[in-house]
């Protein structure tokens, strides 16, 4: 059974918000070269918050996918 329209539509934005916290999260990453010590630690550490955060919409996103066909 297909995803239903507003099961389609909430995870195209899952997706989407995915990708663009992708994107963020690899800029700061090129960008943390710049930074040494204390300030390049906690870079880093945002940057592994936003990575975990991609991951967490891809759970939810495949989630609802398998809910929704499973109905």
């Amino acid at each position: 059974m297909p995803l239903t329209k507003p099961s389609q539509e909430i995870r195209a934005r899952l997706i989407k918000l995915g990708v663009e916290l992708e994107q963020a999260a690899d800029e700061a990453l090129s960008l943390a070269h710049k930074y040494q010590g204390a300030e390049l630690i906690e870079t880093l550490k945002m940057i592994t918050k936003l990575y975990e955060n991609i991951e967490r919409l891809k759970v939810i996103s495949e989630d609802l996918k398998s809910r929704d066909l499973s109905d």
